[in-house]
């Protein structure tokens, strides 16, 4: 630039070169990333929701506009600083340094700062990627209370005008059942009212024989569920304490109930609570007898806290709300769908069946929010880190090039080898320190914004 400036160049014109050739580079920057993103797109488009992403990716005009846009933007804010360092080159000062490094002070600082914020931002990045990855862990590793494998649900909603009275209902929903259960390859198949994983609420309130009145304000209240009989055998729950839930059980019969273990250490910890009563706050609900406490059991996802849960048989309520039909296999779940949907319409042709899912798709999408985070956070991550270390190579490899006459005089006086890798190294690992040091800052102070999606794992976790 000073030989530039000598030969005539005036600062207005060093400043439009090199606001030109930063353009340049932003500009085929944009292009090569506009084919990157498309390739991205078939990489990770699963990633983004459907409401969000159902057009996919398309190169259009606002597209087009848009990148255009950021890379000239990009291309000349950071073109402003170089431009006006060059053009304000001292003649004087740069011929005589010209036999010395080019490199000034002011710029050393400011690339060692690029590194510096390059490796802390790529610290932060993998600092919340690694605290998405243990709350998955964590929440993949809790007990579902039963055995989500070779598990298939489907709705079997029936309308109310040709379904008007419970016998027909449950003729239908008896006769599905065994014609399920026939099928080569089905090990079980029984209806609930909500299936594992499909609903967060559905809640009754009760009253337990001998215990004082609630108070004003005070609520008992569980997850309510209606189940055929073989129901807890064909999901594989655990039984703690007396029976589940027999054909015997049906209507004129001793009305029974099975509960969850949260129930029976709620109410009855250290006691036995088989025999014990309930009835629903309904006034005109009868008492009904636990005949049986299973182990507590992830109905309503992975995210959300244990709650209280009735189970009730079919025949000993009405109206009766069941319609979600779980279906056990020994074969690959999604192989029987044809199969059941067929034994369905050959008790009614006209039956509508909906929500076709095996228990492992419906636990992928409980834990797709904090999927997608951590998969985006971990590629992000990636690549940040990668740029990082490209960084600090690109720095020590320039201020070795402008240091080469002085690394010659060091060991023409006598330094060895190994001591200018020691230096060249020092130099590498103390920029990489305080990127870490700073990326670790930043990922405590940023860390409140991924407090809702952590779970089983604090902020400050090694």
């Amino acid at each position: 630039m000073a030989v530039r400036i000598a030969l005539g160049a005036t600062r207005g014109q060093i400043a439009v070169q090199m606001l030109s050739e930063s353009l340049l580079l932003s500009v085929a920057g944009g292009a090569l990333g506009l084919a990157v993103g498309q390739a991205c797109w078939s990489a990770f488009g699963a990633l983004v929701p459907p409401q969000i992403g159902q057009a996919g990716f398309q190169i259009d005009g606002r597209v087009l506009l848009f990148t255009m846009a950021i890379s000239i933007a990009a291309g000349v804010l950071f073109s402003i600083a170089p431009a006006f360092r060059a053009s304000d080159v001292s003649l004087q000062e740069a011929l005589k340094d010209g036999g010395r490094s080019g490199e000034s002070r002011n710029g050393i600082k400011l690339r060692d700062g690029l590194v510096v914020t390059q490796f802390g931002l790529a610290f932060t990045l993998l600092v919340c990627a690694g605290l998405m990855i243990q709350t998955i862990w964590n929440l993949r590793k809790q007990d579902l209370g039963f055995r989500a494998d070779h598990l298939l649900t489907m709705a079997v909603p029936l309308p109310d005008p040709k379904y008007d009275t419970k016998d027909k209902r449950r003729s239908f929903y008896n006769n599905v059942a065994a014609g399920v259960r026939a099928l080569p390859g089905v090990k079980g198949a029984d209806f609930i009212s909500d299936a594992p994983f499909t609903a967060n609420g559905d809640t009754y309130g009760y009253v337990v024989e001998g215990e004082p009145p609630l108070q004003p304000g005070e609520v008992n209240d569980a997850l309510y569920r209606e189940v055929t009989p073989h129901y807890f055998e064909t999901i594989g729950a655990k039984l703690l304490d007396g029976r589940f839930l027999q054909d015997s059980d049906r209507e004129g019969g001793q009305l029974v109930i099975v509960v969850n273990e949260f129930f029976a250490n709620r109410h009855w910890r250290g006691q036995n609570a088989v025999g014990k009563r309930i009835r629903l706050n309904d006034k005109d609900d009868p008492w009904r007898t636990v005949a049986g406490v299973v182990q507590d059991m992830r109905d309503r996802g992975l995210l959300l806290g244990m709650k209280p849960a009735i189970y009730i048989p079919v025949d000993q309520v009405k109206p009766d709300t069941y319609s979600n039909l779980v279906v056990r296999t020994a074969m690959e779940p999604t192989s029987a769908v044809k199969a059941v949907e067929s034994a369905v319409w050959a008790v009614d042709s006209q039956q509508p069946v909906t929500l076709v899912r095996t228990m492992d798709e419906l636990i992928e999408a409980d834990v797709a929010d904090r999927t997608r985070p951590m998969i985006l956070l971990g590629v992000f991550a990636g690549l940040a880190l990668l740029l990082a270390c490209i960084g600090v190579y690109g720095v020590l490899a320039y201020a070795m090039a402008q240091r080469t006459r002085e690394i010659g005089v060091r060991m023409a006086l006598g330094a060895k080898p190994l001591d200018i890798t020691r230096m060249v190294l020092g130099r590498g690992m103390a920029l990489s320190a305080i990127g870490l040091l700073a990326g670790a800052a930043l990922a405590a102070a940023l860390g409140g914004l991924l407090r809702s999606l952590l779970f089983g794992v604090t902020l400050m976790a090694p």
